[in-house]
């Protein structure tokens, strides 16, 4: 359907007639397909987005929370040691320890001591 968008008083005028095609301006099935078609496009991109914005965090997190594990377990392995040279900090701290360590390890003997040696 074409109307004129001139009026008489335009034409007598001399100016140009402009025809509006309105056939022109509306949507064909196909273009409305089309459109569809993009916004679907579009909102699948969107989702994927916010979908990899949330996943990535939480593998992030998962792989931190493995290796709070792993930490919180060293931790507890070099505190029972860190207990037991501080026992044996402690211990060597001693006279008794002192010379046990000195007879058994190094063989040494007080002065007017003497040492024997038993052979199998």
């Amino acid at each position: 359907m074409t109307t004129n968008i001139a009026t008489n008083a335009n034409l007598q005028a001399g100016e140009s007639t402009e025809q509006f095609d309105e056939t022109r301006y509306s949507h064909s099935p196909r273009s409305k397909k089309a459109v569809c078609f993009l916004l679907y496009i579009a909102l699948v991109a969107v989702a994927l987005v916010i979908l990899s914005q949330t996943f990535i965090p939480l593998a992030k997190l998962s792989k931190q929370r493995e290796t709070q594990v792993e930490l919180q377990t060293r931790l507890t392995s070099l505190e029972t040691e860190n207990t037991s040279l501080t026992s044996q900090v402690s211990d060597s701290k001693r006279d008794s320890s002192i010379q046990r360590l000195a007879q058994g390890e190094y063989n040494l003997i007080y002065p007017g001591q003497q040492m024997f040696v038993l052979l199998p």
